[in-house]
């Protein structure tokens, strides 16, 4: 499965918690970006397999992304899988990491908030484009 294609339910989760901002009515750059900053988001948007990957090459070689909002996210999911890891008597780490991408929230949504009203600005250019 490839990592991108859980963007798109990213962002439609996004918007979603968007439209529950008082400001989302008067100014949607605003309500996204104050969505972006402080909005936890109900899952984390990548895959297992490549979760799991991206794991063992943390813990073998230490590589940890460059990128701010990346390596927020996996430092994240790196911390949660360790403490699952040494709190569960047996549990492997593929487990651990399913686990914690599938089944925990995450602090956040990972984006930046310039991307934030990108994705806002979409959502309006495709509900005029509707109507």
């Amino acid at each position: 499965m490839e990592t991108h294609t859980l963007i798109p339910r990213r962002d439609m989760d996004f918007l979603s918690e968007c439209r529950r901002n008082a400001n989302w009515c008067e100014n949607r750059s605003l309500a996204a970006t104050e969505t972006a900053l402080h909005s936890e988001a109900p899952r984390y948007y990548v895959d297992v397999d490549y979760a799991y990957r991206r794991i063992l090459s943390m813990r073998k070689n230490g590589n940890i992304p460059t990128r701010r909002m990346s390596r927020r996210l996996w430092t994240e999911i790196f911390d949660k899988v360790a403490v699952k890891v040494a709190t569960t008597p047996g549990i492997t780490l593929i487990d651990a990491v399913t686990q914690v991408v599938s089944e925990e929230k995450a602090s956040a949504f990972f984006i930046t908030p310039e991307y934030a009203v990108k994705i806002a600005r979409g959502y309006n250019r495709h509900r005029l484009k509707k109507h």
